[in-house]
């Protein structure tokens, strides 16, 4: 089932911030999961106890994250950021969260 993607406007600015490598990692994700292929879970999974998804990609020397959503057929890319910290920081959960409904 081919599936929607479409990113908030600030994660697209939070995209393009990104290194060359990095953005167009997560760009082939967003077009391998709307043709309809299922993702490997070392790139994509949902966080436990959130209603979000969690696409992941490596650039030279460091990791990035997509958090996102899922409704209705669609993926809503909400925070894009670079990863400093082994476990993924509240903050920035709580900002992905804030924008689900702006």
């Amino acid at each position: 089932m081919r599936t929607t993607v479409h990113i908030h406007p600030e994660a697209k600015k939070e995209m393009l911030a990104l290194e060359r490598k990095a953005s167009f990692a997560l760009l082939t994700l967003f077009e391998v999961l709307s043709g309809g292929e299922i993702l490997p879970k070392s790139k994509f999974k949902k966080l436990s106890g959130y209603d979000l998804y969690e696409f992941r990609v490596s650039g030279r020397k460091t990791i990035y994250r997509a958090l996102s959503t899922y409704r209705n057929n669609q993926v809503i890319i909400l925070r894009v950021f670079q990863k400093q910290e082994q476990k993924l920081p509240l903050r920035e959960i709580k900002l992905a969260l804030s924008r689900v409904n702006h």
